[in-house]
């Protein structure tokens, strides 16, 4: 897990806070279940957590989320842009991107964040590459990605602002393009199947938009990762079913049960955070 959890904390992350997380992600997160091929959750993921959880004051007080472009040039008081949506609860371009300069400034990576979340343009070539060389499938992180656009896009129209700078925003900014490259498609923790891995990206993006607008946790990538690693073994039982018997009984039932509750997660997503982000309608949140 070393250069993916690296790459998970900020630049200036307490050496010995590094070496725990790496304690945790491999004894933790992979030797515990038996080894390589056997864990449940991703190791780096796992062990960023934990640190995330426990030592996120030692590693503001060391640095803050700064990449090395901001130390040069000292432009930014170091709040994430994340952060500051969770803590306006508005989708305003104003309060959102133009205290960075705008959105080529999130597609370059000059923002503050972890030092593998920032670099859009740089994870955009990376995945490419990797995409080209036949090391991952083009659709797992499309179907991520894809759904975070459209359900950010959705939120945004309901919240008044129907343009296409905040889907840009919430899939630029965070770890959305990190985990769509270098995560999901990491082969132990996720389904193996084609249909599994479909299923996979469209349950985690809608659960990463619920816990970005909905949770007390601005970012949202890691939890519903972790969530969902708990589910690719059922998922991909499910969808082994469906292929095997071509959409007859029982794998359409299957196929219904987890499109429904796409559609119902994707649904319950939409009203909790239009009843949060518009003024518009707050009877939504009585709803549910």
């Amino acid at each position: 897990p070393g250069i993916i959890l690296a790459l998970l904390l900020p630049l200036y992350t307490p050496v010995w806070v590094l070496l725990f997380a790496a304690f945790v992600a491999t004894i933790i997160g992979k030797m515990i279940f038996g080894g390589f091929g056997h864990n449940i959750f991703n190791p780096a993921l796992l062990g960023y957590a934990v640190v995330g959880f426990t030592l996120m004051g030692v590693i503001n007080n060391a640095g803050g989320l700064f990449n090395a472009s901001e130390v040069l040039i000292d432009s930014y008081a170091g709040a994430t842009p994340l952060g500051a949506l969770a803590a306006n609860k508005q989708i305003d371009y104003n309060i959102l991107v133009k205290p960075y300069g705008d959105l080529w400034t999130f597609f370059i990576g000059n923002y503050p964040g972890a030092l593998g979340e920032t670099g859009t343009l740089a994870i955009f070539f990376g995945g490419l590459y990797l995409v080209i060389r036949k090391v991952i499938k083009w659709y797992t992180p499309v179907i991520y990605v894809g759904t975070v656009f459209v359900l950010s896009w959705i939120i945004g129209a309901i919240s008044g602002d129907g343009g296409l700078w905040f889907p840009a925003y919430s899939v630029m900014t965070g770890g959305v393009m990190f985990a769509a490259v270098f995560m999901i498609t990491e082969p132990v923790t996720t389904p193996t199947n084609i249909l599994g891995k479909v299923f996979f990206a469209l349950f985690l993006g809608v659960l990463t938009v619920l816990f970005r607008f909905v949770g007390s946790l601005p970012e949202g990538v890691g939890t519903s990762l972790i969530f969902m690693n708990i589910f690719t073994l059922p998922i991909d039982k499910f969808t082994g079913v469906i292929r095997t018997k071509r959409f007859q009984k029982p794998g359409g039932l299957y196929f219904g049960i987890l499109s429904g509750l796409v559609i119902l997660l994707a649904l319950y997503t939409l009203i909790k955070a239009g009843s949060i982000y518009t003024a518009f309608i707050p009877f939504l949140g009585w709803v549910i």
